[in-house]
């Protein structure tokens, strides 16, 4: 009778106790041998389904205070979807100058980038944001530098250093063909990239429900 309980709490639960197959299992004759066995099954068991269901729900999230150093390090806004890039980097926006330059540029960074986090609704600047902003400070000196030949400022040294590092920490390792001779150019093909308009959708919610937060204040 122990035998057929154990087996009928394998098929109910869809597991193996103890990792045991049942089918080989030869239920012993001593009766207190089967008390013994049935409590170290069922309690094996227990902590094998409990392992189970944790490893299905993941890690317990941690909670912060946003306070001092105790934050997370990145944002949490759910895995961010696989997304096709450009296989041609080409475009007629985001030029050096022009008429809407200076407004594409700005479009780029909602808020100035900045997110709003903990109860105290601590400001944040996401690293995609700082480093297009970045992008943007090069960009108008560069052609400042052009017209009037003036000599680099302090921001766009410090955000040709910082680009220089993202790109090293981020050692994106995708292939690039290279054509051509004598004249070798970089052709890059269409690579993966992590979905950015979620990301911009996670920061206009931050930022109006920061706006909401500072109206009841």
């Amino acid at each position: 009778m122990i035998y057929v309980f154990v087996c009928s709490l394998s098929t109910l639960t869809g597991s193996r106790p103890f990792g045991l197959d049942m089918s080989r299992i030869v239920p012993p004759s001593h009766p207190l041998l089967s008390v013994i066995l049935l409590t170290l099954l069922l309690a094996v068991n227990f902590i094998y389904m409990a392992v189970l269901e944790k490893s299905k729900t993941g890690p317990t999230p941690v909670a912060h205070t946003y306070l001092g150093d105790d934050y997370p390090r990145t944002w949490d806004i759910g895995a961010l979807p696989i997304v096709p890039a450009f296989s041609e980097p080409n475009t007629v926006h985001y030029k050096m100058h022009g008429a809407d330059t200076d407004a594409e540029w700005a479009a780029m960074t909602p808020g100035n980038g900045f997110v709003y986090l903990g109860e105290q609704r601590r400001q944040f600047s996401l690293s995609v944001f700082h480093q297009l902003r970045c992008l943007d400070t090069l960009r108008v000196e560069l052609a400042r530098s052009r017209a009037n030949e003036t000599m680099p400022t302090e921001l766009s040294r410090h955000c040709l250093n910082y680009l220089r590092q993202m790109v090293l920490c981020r050692a994106d390792v995708a292939l690039v063909p290279v054509l051509g001779k004598p004249k070798r150019e970089l052709y890059p093909d269409i690579v993966q990239c992590s979905g950015w308009r979620q990301v911009y959708a996670a920061v206009k919610r931050n930022q109006e429900d920061h706006r909401r937060w500072m109206s009841a204040q």
